[in-house]
């Protein structure tokens, strides 16, 4: 027997006080334990979770979804996004190699702080000062064989709003 889930077309905002709280190691996932989910699918077959075009925006720091022990599992028509997402993108405006510094706008905008020419970013009821990053070409794809690059910048000053130096 296969079971359908339809979700009515919405929005639907998920926090931590009211998610899941599970135990979970996943590999290249830095998160302490017990994790918030926003979904915790567990021993599950047979199964598809229909978002009819709905959009779920999760806040704080959440793990979307866990898939544990299933079969079968179809996840469809919706999206997932942060309210204010854990991980910033830095668009480089410009490069002096002399000087050895760069132009960056932070995306999306706010939200951050510079703590003694640090920077740290700040989401709902956490901070974390970024130690790595990733490469991406202008057509927002992964930079070809290139491995997760090192952030830690000598300082971080703000040359203007959402403009870091």
């Amino acid at each position: 027997v296969h079971i359908t889930v339809k979700i009515t077309k919405g929005r639907y905002d998920f926090y931590p006080d009211s998610a899941f709280t599970r135990e979970y190691y996943i590999s290249n996932h830095d998160q302490d334990n017990p994790k918030k989910v926003g979904f915790a699918l567990e021993n599950l077959q047979n199964v598809t979770i229909d978002g009819q075009g709905s959009e779920f925006v999760f806040h704080g720091r959440m793990i979307p979804f866990a898939i544990l022990k299933g079969q079968n599992i179809t996840l469809k028509n919706f999206s997932v996004d942060f309210e204010l997402p854990a991980l910033r993108q830095l668009n480089i405006l410009e490069v002096n190699p002399g000087k050895d510094e760069l132009l960056a706008e932070i995306y999306p905008g706010g939200n951050y702080r510079i703590d003694t020419e640090k920077l740290v970013l700040l989401g709902e009821g956490y901070e974390v000062t970024p130690q790595r990053s990733m490469a991406f070409r202008p057509d927002k794809r992964l930079t070809y064989i290139r491995r997760d690059v090192s952030f830690n910048p000598l300082s971080v000053t703000e040359a203007s709003p959402d403009v870091l130096r």
